[in-house]
């Protein structure tokens, strides 16, 4: 809980990182000078509101591995998201 009231900052970051193009979790971290273990939670959270998608397409990790790459929705899909979770689709 002592973190809840940064969440919302952190989103908001997350999302201003991503403005200048797709990017994986590390790589966004280092547009807005925070560690990738802030910013992937943050990315989950964004995709479950619908705000940011995976691209399909795969980077590397800072341990080694593959990553996803992510990028914002696009107003037309913000809209079909709502619309679904409107619709029930979304629980």
């Amino acid at each position: 809980m002592a973190y809840a009231p940064q969440v919302g900052r952190r989103r908001a970051q997350v999302l201003a990182g991503l403005e200048a193009g797709p990017a994986t979790a590390e790589e966004i971290g280092e547009r807005i000078g925070l560690h990738w273990y802030l910013t992937r939670p943050r990315l989950s959270e964004l995709l479950a509101l619908g705000l940011v998608a995976k691209t399909g397409a795969h980077g590397r990790g800072a341990l080694g591995g593959s990553v996803n790459v992510w990028r914002l929705t696009t107003d037309a899909e913000r809209e079909a998201f709502q619309a679904a979770k409107d619709a029930g689709g979304g629980e």
